[in-house]
């Protein structure tokens, strides 16, 4: 075997390689790798800061409705009154939402979203005000107690523009990648194809 065939074989074994390696390391040191190299550290970042508070909100927007996150956690209730849980969901909501937003905004690239994240902190803000006006305390002399009585007209317009702000968030986050990322394959086939290229014109 002459040695052009030895060099092209070689060179052609490095480039699996770097192929290879490319594909396969995923992580590095506890952080997140993208396929095409670099450092993604959003990732990671992501999942516990954008990620995880959406899916508590998930959480908060069902206990506010009904009280509790499923069927089964209504069935085990150990007698703490149905409103005083909505009401908790509530704030859990509100608030979790407004921590969803300090989270992103710094990461808002994309011409007006960062102002949309600002507009719904404000709305946020508002409707967190009207919070101790979404029950009242009954009495009862006679049998000494009080209870806290949603007051379900005003609650429920709440919650809907609570809701609301919810799912449009979704779409400024979406836009910068907070959620889905929007770069086509081609994009990191040409990556790796100039890692390989960097590599042999050095050889």
């Amino acid at each position: 075997m002459g040695r052009k065939s030895v060099n092209r074989i070689t060179k052609q074994t490095f480039i699996n390689n770097v192929y290879k390696q490319l594909k396969m390391e995923k992580r590095e040191d506890g952080y997140n790798i993208s396929e095409d190299g670099d450092w993604n550290v959003a990732a990671d970042y992501s999942k516990r800061k954008i990620m995880l508070p959406l899916d508590n909100c998930d959480i908060y927007q069902r206990i506010a409705r009904f009280g509790y996150d499923s069927f089964l956690d209504e069935v085990r209730n150990l007698g703490t009154p149905t409103d005083v849980l909505r009401l908790m969901g509530m704030d859990r909501l509100v608030n979790e939402l407004l921590m969803l937003i300090e989270n992103a905004l710094f990461a808002m690239k994309v011409k007006d979203t960062e102002d949309q994240l600002k507009e719904f902190e404000k709305q946020l803000r508002r409707l967190l005000k009207l919070t101790p006006n979404l029950s009242s305390v009954k009495s009862n002399a006679i049998k000494k107690s009080k209870q806290t009585v949603i007051n379900e007209k005003f609650f429920n317009g709440v919650l809907k523009e609570v809701t609301d702000i919810k799912y449009k968030i979704n779409t400024p986050l979406n836009k910068n990648n907070l959620i889905f990322t929007h770069k086509s394959e081609n994009d990191s086939d040409d990556r790796k194809k100039k890692v390989v290229d960097d590599v042999i014109n050095k050889v």
